[in-house]
């Protein structure tokens, strides 16, 4: 997969890659606005690629939708009872976005043609705030049809926790 940055620049860039078959992570999305566009872009890539030369069953996207990045800020200006709350919430109105884009009827006509639903994964999912549970993000943001990228602290902390070894 070729990366490419989430940015009103990259938007037009991720439609063409797909249109030609290239395979794209949309990185550095931080904002339901640009995730959206990302999908948009994957979407009108898939309509306009010609089927009769490229197999449309082999493009495949990943949008990766920061999180930690979100609370990091964010949590220098907002009150204590929301701290660590933010990303979350963005991410999970990510999802409900997700849902609305690729569970609908327009695209069900791209799936019924072998396209396939760009898959959203939740990128910086390890706690930069050393008060937070490691596992913040990861238990808050499991949810069907996501991949989530999982850092060697959190797998670590996973092991631990369920393995029942010391942390290393």
């Amino acid at each position: 997969m070729i990366k490419v940055p989430g940015t009103n620049e990259g938007m037009p860039v991720i439609e063409k890659l797909i249109s030609l078959g290239i395979n794209v992570n949309v990185t550095l999305l931080f904002s339901r606005d640009m995730y959206k566009k990302s999908a948009k872009a994957y979407i009108n890539g898939l309509k306009n690629l010609n089927k009769e030369q490229i197999d449309i069953n082999k493009v495949n996207s990943v949008a990766s939708f920061f999180i930690s990045r979100i609370d990091t800020e964010v949590d220098k200006i907002v009150d204590d009872k929301i701290k660590g709350k933010i990303a979350i919430y963005n991410a999970l109105m990510a999802y409900q976005d997700y849902k609305e884009m690729f569970y609908c009827e327009d695209f069900q006509r791209i799936e019924n043609i072998g396209g396939k639903k760009q898959r959203l994964l939740w990128a910086s999912t390890s706690v930069k705030n050393p008060e937070y549970n490691p596992l913040l993000y990861v238990k808050n943001l499991i949810q069907p049809g996501k991949a989530c990228l999982l850092y060697l602290v959190v797998r670590r902390t996973l092991t631990t926790r369920y393995s029942g070894r010391k942390n290393s």
